[in-house]
C-alpha cells in the first residue's frame, strides 16, 4: 500500500494505491487519523486500490462513522460499489450517491466536485 497527500487549500486529499491489508493497519490508521482530525476537508482517493481485506475494511468504516459523528463526513472516491456499501452500511444504491457525492450514478468524479 502507498499513500500520497496533496492540500489543495483546506482540502487534503489522500491518494492510496496498492492493496489495503492488514499489514498496512498501522499506517492506515494514522493517515485515517491525520484525515478526521488535521484536515478541514478530507478527501480519500482509492483509484489505484486493487483489495481491500476485513482488516482494512472495518478501520475504513470506523473512520467513516467518526467523521460523520464529527460533522465533517470523509469523501470516499473510486470506492467499489462493495466496499462503498460495507463501509457506509447502506444497501441502497441511491443513499450511496447521495452520502457519497455521485450525480446520476456517475462513479467518475473528478476530485474538485468532491468537495464542492
Amino acid at each position: 500500500m502507498e499513500i500520497t497527500f496533496e492540500q489543495i487549500g483546506k482540502v487534503g486529499i489522500f491518494n492510496f494505491s496498492g492493496q489495503l491489508t492488514g499489514e498496512h493497519e498501522d499506517k492506515l490508521k494514522i493517515a485515517l487519523m491525520r484525515a478526521i482530525h488535521s484536515i478541514d476537508r478530507a478527501v480519500l482517493n482509492f483509484q489505484k486500490v486493487t483489495q481491500i481485506d476485513r482488516t482494512c475494511l472495518q478501520l475504513l468504516k470506523e473512520a467513516y462513522f467518526t467523521s460523520v459523528r464529527l460533522s465533517n463526513p470523509l469523501i470516499l472516491l473510486h470506492l467499489h460499489e462493495n466496499y462503498l456499501k460495507k463501509v457506509s452500511g447502506l444497501n441502497s444504491e441511491v443513499n450511496a450517491d447521495y452520502i457519497f457525492g455521485r450525480e446520476n450514478g456517475n462513479d467518475n468524479i473528478s476530485t474538485e466536485a468532491a468537495y464542492k
